[in-house]
């Protein structure tokens, strides 16, 4: 016997702006004055959360802007605290070689903090030109509602964030928030302010924050009820999932391997710190768009992310796949999994979308696709987005593509399993050789071993440290300490590449569950649904530079 579920509430035609009347704003000719607004929001909410990194993504930004934007656009950017001359954000400043080598081991074998080493963490004001303020919420509120008051059919809006984010409340934990400076925005604050603008104005978000997932709620009428689609034209691309951490946010700007930086480097033809990148272009057009800069962030970025789009979003709330857990759900940090499939009473997944339980019409979920068959067979039956990802996550872990895709959760949980021991979370505890020097060192001199005192030794002012350090690094105990904080590191260096695998798993798994819940939406949602998600796909195809301006035949 065939497993039913109700079919959708049709909501009224006004609520819905069809696919059709997208495609007239997308391809039909723009007014003479239509204009690009860009919003930035970035920086932490202190200084000691501010860190360069952020800085350095919008330092790139307008390079990106300069070079790959429409001439006719307005940049509003708040950084930190704004134009305040005081010294607000966190840098690397490179310093002298420590003359004091043992006081800065003992500190370590006393775990009393970091040892002196050759970088130091300092403090300056940032150099973000043209700040319009800070970040608090009082003055985004009065920015993203002027933008509002301001655009006009034809005109686009984007915003970017490159900030903290923390969770949302137990209550309702897709209401996360950016850290701003002083204060902190809630998904649903900045769904307010949004609501008030023409909804043939489309709002394209780009958010690199932690929880930043929380934000792609804003295709919604309602962050609460998270049910009914709102009727306003918003898409975004976020970093991470609403429950994770993302990557990024560091004193200094060597290492870019952040969301940001792949994401406008897939566009400008090269990530922040110059690396090249010449493989984002899909379609050849030698044009880069934001779902082109998406799919190679997924495929390449070697961050702790797991990307999503608002339409990834759009339908885990309208489609389904049968006798399958999501795995925003299987693999959930905030609260316990849902229930299994077969324990669902008369449902296939969790919905977040409203269900009509009143309608006599079903949907027969045998017609439905289902988690299976191989990588080839849908890398066949897909776009050529979704081939590139399963393309290249397939490789870089391994999966012959003859292999069948429901045997991917199971393979995932093996490999963390191989995986426990090595990184920081490994299991069992770790012998540094820590004591046993300390004992070694403290055998002439037993004060230094006292915990609470050791740093009154009068040694440690008599004695010429780099002649004492050389007595010390003698010592066998010296070596074995030496050796077994090598080999930590080198597990840490293999928990860390484990940690990216696993996180491709889940990206590779995210994708196949795109592909087939786009396959059943046509079978279980009603036309206007199906309207919105080809709405939505259509805009996260935008680029940078609008269409251009035709000439229009009477």
């Amino acid at each position: 016997m065939h497993r039913k579920i109700a079919s959708y509430q049709r909501f009224s035609s006004r609520s819905w702006l069809s696919v059709a009347s997208l495609g007239i704003l997308l391809a039909s000719p723009l007014p003479s004055n239509a204009k690009d607004y860009f919003l930035v929001i970035g920086g932490g909410p202190n200084k000691e959360q501010n860190q360069a990194s952020m800085e350095a993504n919008v330092l790139f930004l307008n390079k990106v802007l300069a070079t790959k934007a429409s001439a006719d656009r307005d940049v509003s950017i708040f950084f930190a605290d704004g134009n305040n001359p005081d010294a607000d954000l966190q840098v690397i400043a490179p310093s002298a070689p420590s003359n004091t080598p043992v006081l800065d081991l003992l500190r370590r074998l006393h775990r009393r903090g970091p040892a002196a080493s050759s970088q130091t963490i300092e403090y300056r004001n940032h150099t973000v030109p043209e700040v319009q303020g800070s970040t608090h919420v009082r003055r985004l509120e009065r920015a993203i509602r002027n933008i509002g008051s301001q655009v006009q059919t034809g005109d686009r809006v984007f915003l970017y964030v490159t900030a903290h984010g923390s969770a949302g409340p137990r209550s309702n934990p897709h209401n996360t928030r950016i850290a701003c400076w002083g204060s902190s925005l809630p998904v649903s604050q900045l769904m307010d302010w949004l609501d008030d603008y023409p909804k043939d104005v489309p709002v394209i978000s780009m958010m690199a924050q932690c929880y930043a997932g929380g934000f792609a709620n804003i295709i919604f009428d309602d962050i609460s009820e998270r049910m009914k689609p709102t009727d306003h034209l918003r898409v975004g691309f976020y970093a991470q999932q609403y429950d994770l951490q993302a990557a990024g946010c560091r004193p200094d700007i060597e290492r870019d391997e952040e969301f940001s930086s792949y994401f406008w480097g897939a566009i400008y033809g090269e990530m922040r710190n110059g690396t090249p990148i010449h493989n984002a272009d899909l379609d050849g057009d030698e044009r880069v768009s934001f779902e082109e800069a998406f799919v190679y962030t997924v495929c390449y970025g070697d961050t702790i992310d797991i990307p999503l789009r608002g339409s990834d979003l759009f339908l885990r709330a309208w489609s389904r796949i049968p006798d399958y857990t999501l795995a925003r759900d299987r693999y959930r940090r905030n609260g316990p999994a849902a229930a299994r499939d077969d324990d669902a009473k008369g449902s296939d997944q969790e919905s977040d979308g409203d269900l009509d339980t009143e309608s006599n019409s079903t949907i027969d979920m045998g017609d439905l696709q289902r988690f299976e068959g191989t990588f080839a067979k849908w890398m066949a039956e897909t776009s050529r987005s979704h081939q590139r990802v399963i393309e290249e996550l397939c490789r870089s872990l391994e999966i012959d593509l003859d292999e069948r895709i429901e045997n991917l959760a199971d393979r995932l949980d093996s490999y963390r399993r191989s995986s426990r021991n090595f990184g920081p979370n490994r299991r069992g505890r770790f012998n540094s050789g820590r004591r046993e020097l300390l004992e070694a060192i403290a055998q002439e001199l037993p004060d230094l071993k006292d915990p609470d005192a050791w740093e009154q030794s009068e040694a440690l002012n008599e004695r010429d440290q780099m002649t004492w350090m050389a007595d010390i690094e003698m010592l066998p105990e010296y070596a074995t300490y030496q050796k077994r904080m090598e080999e930590r590191k080198r597990a840490d260096s293999i928990g860390e590449e484990n940690e990216l695998q696993s996180v491709k798993y889940r990206r590779l798994i995210e994708t196949l569950e795109t592909i087939l819940l786009e396959k059943n939406l046509p079978r279980v949602a009603p036309a206007e649904v199906q309207e919105r998600y080809a709405s939505m796909r259509a805009l996260e195809s935008v680029d940078l530079i609008p269409p251009p301006i035709t000439q229009v035949t009477p």
